[in-house]
């Protein structure tokens, strides 16, 4: 029978801005390291080397290898990094009892708690917005004891994790706000309460000083909609009376940011939804890339953009744009790719002024 083929860590390195970086495809994470453990990591086999770094040609003395095997080794057992393993099959949802023992027995790296579905906008895209042939209802609010109950069950399979992480969403989560609070006070006062980190999406709308002094305080993370500038985000994301949001969001942002600017850099993020007819991609990228809220976020990668779901939809009809048209022009598998560059790139100007309309 033939040799078993021992395989590498299943990863992908890559170099940015003068730093070297794996991406860890079991784990779901990247990782920076130093140049030595960057070269190494390809020679690594179940513990050992491959081959000793003379006969390949490395520029590093003993010592410098042998801290760098250790690095690893340390990261293996740490940080169950740089596994030589790889799927045997591709299994999407849950398809089987099997697949949910499988999925709880493997612990979670965070629980989503959708505190509602009601939202105090009526923006024109939307999944509930009566354009879609699945609307679902903005009625639906999840109870407190429900809300207790998944908190102890997400507790007890976390146990054993060094960190473990909530995310609040909606609807709109702030307008459960209060519920949001006794959720985070029920976590803090459990034994490892002090290990769980928090974060929720929002329309940005509702902020007020109280709220932002209690997300301070337990160091929330915040992804706050915006879909550019104001003559792009005023067009689909609405008050219900149809007027804009951008001015009231712009004034919070501004707000958190006065409030505690360390806070505000490290912790607040802006996800805009693209949508068409794309008549103003220039304008967006102008935007996130020159506005003062923003410019610290970008340098992060922290401006995310999503495209409007345009499937079972009269969204387009309504706007006069049929979907084909819209697919033929190219501009989103254009903008997708653009906006990866830019991130990398680390200048949004570099998509803004390529981009064409066919």
């Amino acid at each position: 029978m033939a040799d078993e083929v021992c395989l590498g860590p299943f990863v992908k390195t890559f170099g940015f801005g003068g730093g070297y970086f794996v991406y860890d495809v079991n784990t779901n994470r990247i990782v920076e390291v130093e140049r030595v453990v960057y070269d190494v990591i390809d020679r690594w086999r179940d513990g050992d080397l491959l081959t000793d770094g003379e006969a390949i040609g490395w520029d590093y003395n003993d010592e410098e290898i042998d801290e760098a095997v250790e690095t690893i080794r340390g990261a293996v057992a740490e940080h169950g990094l740089f596994s030589s393993h790889r799927p045997k099959r591709l299994a999407v949802g849950i398809n089987s009892g099997e697949d949910v023992r499988r999925i709880h027995g493997n612990g979670f790296p965070q629980m989503v708690l959708e505190l509602t579905k009601e939202c105090n906008l009526d923006c024109r895209y939307c999944q509930v917005s009566g354009h879609y042939a699945s609307s679902g209802t903005h009625s639906l609010h999840m109870g407190r004891d429900v809300l207790f109950e998944a908190i102890d069950f997400y507790y007890e399979k976390s146990r054993g994790d060094e960190q473990s992480h909530i995310s609040f969403y909606g609807g709109e989560p702030l307008l459960r706000y209060g519920l949001m609070k006794e959720a985070v006070g029920y976590v803090r006062q459990k034994p490892e309460g002090s290990k769980y980190t928090f974060s929720f999406t929002t329309n940005g709308t509702l902020f007020n000083k109280e709220m932002i002094g209690f997300f301070i305080e337990h160091d929330f993370a915040l992804l706050i909609s915006l879909d550019g500038p104001k003559s792009m985000h005023d067009r689909y994301r609405v008050f219900r009376d149809g007027e804009g949001t951008f001015d009231t969001i712009i004034k919070n942002l501004e707000l958190i940011r006065q409030y505690n600017r360390d806070y505000f850099d490290r912790n607040v993020s802006a996800t805009c939804v693209v949508a068409p007819p794309f008549d103003k991609i220039d304008e967006l990228f102008d935007f996130f890339s020159s506005h003062p809220l923003f410019k610290d976020m970008r340098g992060r990668g922290r401006v995310r953009a999503s495209f409007v779901d345009t499937r079972e939809t009269g969204f387009l009809k309504d706007i006069g744009l049929d979907e084909d048209a819209m697919k033929s022009s190219g501009v989103v598998e254009t903008f997708i790719e653009r906006f990866k560059q830019s991130l990398l790139e680390r200048n949004y100007h570099f998509m803004s002024k390529e981009i064409t309309l066919t």
